[in-house]
């Protein structure tokens, strides 16, 4: 029996390796995007006044350093200060900057998972279901607070209402619920050490 040849998209029909999921998202054009992005946020903040300050004082250095520069044909000459620029580090610091960033921003970071799960199932042949969740920055918070009526109003609602215990499914006054974060499972067992709620 012959040997079945390889998919063009991995080792196995339907198989991706990493590097072939980014190439494929890459052909999409979604790193073009986020770098397009980038780049727009990046003019637009403080870090950009600051590298350019920094190479300010670097670039004349360089320049005094390297006579060779002003020998080189024009067209050479923005690569090779390019390279000497990054010889010295002094865009580690910028690069960091933006990674960081990008990092911190979770709209941006699940906007990119999206995309590339979106790919895997386009390679895969699956119909692909949008989490909806790329936009979001944080996670959303509810705060329940209790109202402070008056004392014989008070009383009288605790005699015509009695008060729901937690076990009923409701929520305590001033009690703090968060919304589940993706990574954590929800589960309907009660916590250790807990009596599970009467049914």
């Amino acid at each position: 029996m012959a040997a079945r040849p390889p998919s063009r998209f991995g080792t196995d029909q339907g198989e991706l390796t990493p590097r072939q999921l980014a190439d494929a998202w890459k052909r999409q054009g979604g790193f073009d995007t986020v770098r397009k992005q980038l780049l727009v946020d990046f003019l637009q903040s403080d870090d950009r006044a600051a590298l350019l300050a920094e190479l300010d004082t670097l670039l004349p250095s360089i320049l005094a350093s390297t006579p060779s520069l002003a020998q080189k044909p024009k067209h050479l000459r923005p690569a090779e200060v390019l390279s000497l620029v990054e010889q010295r580090g002094t865009l580690n610091g910028t690069v960091n900057a933006v990674e960081g960033k990008l990092r911190a921003q979770r709209g941006k970071g699940r906007k990119v998972e999206r995309e590339l799960r979106k790919v895997l199932c386009e390679k895969k042949g699956i119909p692909f279901v949008d989490d909806g969740r790329e936009d979001e920055e944080e996670e959303p918070v509810v705060v329940v607070k209790k109202e402070e009526p008056a004392v014989e109003q008070s009383k009288q609602d605790e005699a015509s209402h009695p008060q729901a215990s937690p076990a009923d499914g409701q929520v305590k006054p001033d009690e703090v619920v968060a919304a589940p974060s993706a990574d954590v499972e929800m589960s309907d067992a009660a916590p250790s050490g807990t009596a599970p709620p009467a049914a």
